[in-house]
């Protein structure tokens, strides 16, 4: 992750294009817009953006452009998706540890827990 300076009036990414990055907002403003719905959202410091395109793996669905000067936290998408992974597995073993602990569950295979978990 690395700590990026953005000015002003700068678009970060286009309706359309491939996504390839995450960000965090550090500090400043951002205005989103999206061909498919009138009005506009804006995201403050701590707020995210750009996930959806690398989650599903599909091109951006909205255009983001700085409001003023912003600082923000850009992560790769490829460790982006890494985190997501990891975190998912971590999630998936918790509920796999607390269907253990259901009597009327330990019939079940690997293969219904792991679907039950999931």
């Amino acid at each position: 992750m690395v700590l990026i300076k953005v000015p002003q009036n700068k678009i970060l990414f286009n309706e359309g294009e491939k996504g390839d990055k995450f960000y965090i907002i550090k500090s400043g403003s951002v205005e989103i817009t999206t061909s498919k719905a009138k009005g506009k959202k804006i995201y403050k410091t701590g707020e995210t953006f750009g996930e959806l395109a690398l989650l599903e793996n599909k091109k951006r669905n909205e255009t983001v452009k700085t409001l003023e000067q912003c600082y923000l936290f850009e992560l790769d998408g490829k460790i982006f998706r890494k985190v997501v992974k990891k975190i998912n597995n971590y999630e998936l073993k918790d509920r796999l540890k607390f269907i253990e602990l259901v009597p009327i569950l330990n019939a079940l295979d690997s293969i219904q827990l792991n679907s039950l978990a999931s």
